[in-house]
């Protein structure tokens, strides 16, 4: 990723060209004068307009001008390493990339169409990066101090670094996040393996992790969260590891806390909790006792143990005006039955532990019987929305 960097700065320096417009009038290399309407090959600070399918077989930045691929129209970069790199001026893609490294550090970048990038996007710089379509990122998203990626499509990288502002109002899905800036989650879906935080994260909408979440700065959540190991509160190196709970927390293995819990939510914990640190305020429910298994710290007189019952796997979350949401049997063999307490328009979503979407489907009713007999033995997800546009989220899991 160093060497990418490095060559994005060295291939934008000193481009001053004069603004020229350039279209491709058929399909072709991107170095050959005869599929462009000037019969020449476009510069850095031309405004580009790809009409046809365009192979970049050459690699490409620039600050100024502009890079705009028409919805049916394509880039296609002819090696897996192909550069594409932007630092100023506005890159607008309504059709399709596909590219080895993508990098924004400047201008505008939006995209309403398919960007499949085969190595690593970076977001950089004070730059602004806003995806409405289909971005796949196949290795590494880099979100770098003061730069911002607002995401309302649908967005996927196994690895994340973000250390400015990545905000999520569409469906982001991924392996692990390290985040050390600011994440927001504040509608549609996100679903992971691993998220490790030395920054802020805010959730407004459920979120759904399969693995771990360690947080050593300041969380807020505000909705439904479940978390299918362990949740861990705490920081070796001093900061300040607070977590404020408003909403409700499944827990599928350990709950460990070293510094602060607060807020008025719930959590519903499969295994053991341990408490060294503060907690004020919310409900904790331990599955294996109801109260705190191992304590050395604060606990507030205003925290409750089971004052709302709760299962891991059973009811996993609950919609706002009282709607509840099961899976019988959890664990299942073969069969398995999502079930709601009132009768409405539902979707439903499943996804494996590496947010892979499994199924996707939806019923009227307050029943719905699925055959889970194809699906490999592990953990699984599910996401339910109502017609209301509530949502609840949970955990199920295939012997």
């Amino acid at each position: 990723m160093r060497t990418f960097l490095l060559f994005c700065f060295l291939l934008i320096a000193g481009f001053t060209a004069q603004s020229q417009t350039r279209q491709t009038i058929a399909n072709g290399l991107a170095t050959n004068p005869l599929i462009w309407n000037c019969t020449c090959i476009p510069q850095p600070g031309d405004v580009i307009v790809i009409a046809h399918n365009l192979t970049l077989n050459t690699d490409f930045g620039y600050t100024s001008g502009s890079l705009t691929v028409n919805s049916g129209a394509s880039i296609t970069g002819d090696l897996p390493t192909r550069n594409l790199a932007v630092a100023g001026g506005a890159f607008t893609n309504n059709g399709t990339v596909t590219i080895g490294n993508l990098y924004h550090g400047g201008g505008t970048f939006t995209n309403s169409g398919a960007i499949n990038v085969g190595n690593a996007f970076a977001s950089d710089l004070l730059a602004v990066t806003s995806n409405s379509g289909t971005f796949s990122i196949a290795d590494s998203l880099y979100i770098n101090t003061n730069a911002t990626l607002n995401n309302s499509g649908n967005l996927s990288a196994p690895s994340t670094a973000a250390a400015g502002t990545f905000t999520n109002t569409g469906s982001f899905s991924g392996t692990d996040v390290w985040n050390l800036g600011t994440l927001n989650h504040n509608a549609g879906s996100f679903a992971i393996a691993n998220l490790y935080t030395n920054g802020s994260v805010v959730t407004n909408a459920p979120m759904t992790i399969s693995g771990d979440f360690w947080n050593a700065e300041n969380v807020d959540i505000n909705h439904n969260l479940t978390i299918g190991n362990s949740l861990i509160i705490g920081d070796t190196l001093g900061g300040p590891a607070v977590f404020n709970n408003d909403g409700v927390i499944s827990i599928g293995a350990d709950l460990t806390n070293s510094k602060s819990i607060t807020g008025t939510g719930r959590f519903c914990v499969a295994q053991i909790t341990t408490n060294s640190g503060t907690i004020s305020g919310v409900d904790i429910c331990d599955l294996t006792g109801g109260a705190i298994d191992f304590n050395s710290g604060t606990i507030a007189m205003n925290v409750t143990f089971c004052a709302t019952p709760c299962g891991i796997g059973v009811e996993e979350g609950a919609f706002y005006e009282e709607t509840i949401v099961s899976v019988v049997p959890n664990p299942f063999n073969d069969q398995f039955e999502i079930r709601a307490n009132a009768k409405a328009h539902y979707s439903l979503t499943l996804v494996n532990n590496i947010g892979q979407t499994i199924l996707s489907t939806s019923f009227l009713g307050d029943r719905l019987m699925l055959d889970g007999s194809g699906l490999a033995s592990g953990v699984y997800f599910y996401r339910l929305t109502s017609e209301k546009g509530n949502t609840a989220s949970g955990q199920l899991i295939r012997q």
